[in-house]
């Protein structure tokens, strides 16, 4: 049941006052900021944009913001579909110069054996089996495409682009949670940090991703 309404005002600077019997105040912003004001109970300011900040009477604030808002945090053990579909674990077949991968992770972690044989074994791998299978090695260079490339450098995140790009290209659902992605602000969060060794930091990580979000989103304006 609706609690009635003792006064309805309108302020000269637009901002609308409603006070109702049980003495809760809600205050509207001619922006459309709303603002709750329950006794003994807090504060509860309602943005625009979803967002929702409550002031506790203890002084506790807190905010919630709305689904589209909030960081997608894109790891293969997410609750989320996209994120699972954006992670490099991700069993999604995609060919790269010719040759055909089973996942991003299994293309990043055959770049870290020369011998062949052990690369093309690499390259049938996906999810955390492909992570465990690259562990032992330790490279600091790699040979692709007739090029010798320092792991961790400029030209090895541009080869991982290009193949998680080719994945992304190549199956349309991939494609489809990245577009809906946005906009959301992409991050990797496995709750370690990154080791201090890495070749591949989640901040490059995250940043290809959202680049080729970037493009792929004004290819399809382009269309």
């Amino acid at each position: 049941m609706r609690t009635e309404v003792v006064s309805d005002v309108v302020l000269e600077d637009g901002t609308r006052v409603i006070t109702k019997a049980n003495m809760t105040i809600v205050i509207i912003s001619p922006d459309g900021k709303k603002e709750i004001r329950k006794p003994d109970e807090g504060v509860v300011q309602m943005l625009p944009d979803g967002t929702r900040i409550y002031s506790a009477p203890d002084g506790t604030i807190s905010e919630t913001r709305p689904k589209n808002l909030r960081p997608l945090n894109v790891i293969s053990t997410s609750a989320d579909e996209n994120a699972q579909l954006l992670s490099n674990f991700a069993h999604t077949p995609f060919i790269l110069d010719d040759v055909r991968y089973q996942s991003v992770e299994g293309f990043y972690v055959g770049l870290k054996y020369s011998n062949q044989d052990e690369r093309r074994k690499m390259n049938k791998l996906f999810g955390a089996e492909a992570k465990r299978a690259g562990k032992a090695a330790k490279p600091t260079e790699t040979e692709y495409g007739g090029t010798t490339i320092k792991l961790g450098s400029t030209e090895h995140h541009a080869l991982i682009k290009r193949a998680i790009k080719a994945k992304i290209e190549q199956n349309q659902e991939v494609l489809k949670a990245l577009l809906d992605s946005y906009p959301r602000e992409l991050v990797h969060l496995t709750g370690r940090p990154d080791p201090p060794n890495t070749n591949f930091p989640s901040s490059v990580f995250v940043r290809i991703l959202t680049e080729l979000r970037d493009e792929f989103m004004s290819r399809q304006k382009q269309a």
